[in-house]
């Protein structure tokens, strides 16, 4: 039988190429390459999940011609910086390498009056009054430095000059928009709450579940519409109890870490992106087992205590 499709994965030991792997696995026209770089270990379970493993020096010696599908942020802004990216019919386009930059993302989102938390840009520009503040870095690099400091004396002393800082919006858990869009139009999107994250102060999804909210998705739409923006990726969202609404995080231009959950409830992401029928699950929710345990044992059975009816993953 003729293979329809050959998709070579970009940091395909990543959770979110591992998921898309096992959901596009079911269909039998596809073969999936995982693209390794020279310097990255080949865990032994790839080999389970991918048809091929290759390794390359740099991402540039890629054909062009081939399907490329970058999952993390730096294999995203690595082919960006060279071109469009181009999955089936959707083009993500190189004016979203804007929202790698935070202070920029921030400063558009204040120019279009979009909510977002008070940022200093600079640790001399706090005043005692702000703390406890969040921090990360200033240019999406996928996890890297972020958390919570009580005072000045908690700050990470090294690499400031690749931080921003921001009031704690200390509410549970983040909202998501997954979304697909084209020169600012939404075609599609997922909403989601992810209701425990490791680690706990800003990263990926532990438990995350659906959840449906007009005003979620009313934001994203202006976002991407005031941006411009064409391709796929995650609109983030804190719930201010202050301001009684939500505010922008962050909008990451890449496959976010538990796009599983709207890949397997929204039918609509699988065709747009890869050209695929599925069927659609209408799962209530998933805990990624493997993160659960880097919190710990005894948190990780309290989370699959409280949540038995939720579906389970993990990804090696």
């Amino acid at each position: 039988m003729p293979v329809d499709k050959n998709l070579y994965f970009l940091q395909p030991t990543s959770d979110q190429a591992i998921s898309v792997a096992k959901i596009l696995n079911d269909h039998s026209l596809i073969l999936i390459t995982a693209v390794l770089l020279a310097h990255e270990k080949e865990p032994q379970y790839l080999k389970r999940i991918y048809n091929n493993i290759i390794k390359v020096d740099s991402y540039e010696e890629l054909n062009k011609n081939n399907i490329l599908v970058p999952f993390g942020a730096s294999s995203t802004e690595s082919l960006l910086k060279q071109s469009q990216i181009r999955l089936n019919k959707v083009a993500m386009s190189q004016n979203v390498l804007a929202v790698y930059d935070k202070p920029n993302f921030l400063k558009f989102c204040t120019e279009h009056d979009l909510p977002v938390p008070k940022t200093y840009l600079e640790e001399s520009l706090i005043p005692d009054t702000a703390y406890p503040i969040f921090y990360k870095q200033k240019h999406e690099k996928g996890g890297g430095i972020r958390g919570i400091a009580n005072s000045s004396k908690e700050l990470p002393q090294s690499f400031q000059e690749d931080l921003i800082y921001q009031e704690l919006i200390d509410t549970q858990g983040t909202y998501g928009v997954g979304f697909i869009a084209n020169e600012g139009n939404l075609l599609t999107s997922y909403c989601h709450f992810e209701e425990i994250s490791y680690p706990s102060s800003g990263g990926s999804a532990v438990v995350v579940k659906p959840v449906k909210n007009p005003r979620l998705i009313e934001l994203t739409k202006q976002f991407l519409k005031q941006s411009n923006y064409s391709g796929w990726g995650l609109a983030e969202f804190k719930w201010c109890s202050r301001r009684q609404d939500f505010v922008f995080m962050e909008v990451n231009a890449k496959f976010w870490a538990s796009c599983e959950l709207a890949l397997r409830n929204n039918a609509n992401f699988n065709k747009y992106l890869f050209g695929v029928d599925s069927k659609e699950d209408d799962i209530e929710g998933i805990v990624f087992l493997n993160r659960a345990l880097s919190l710990s044992l005894i948190r990780a059975l309290n989370i699959i205590r409280k949540n038995k009816n939720l579906s389970y993953s993990y990804v090696s």
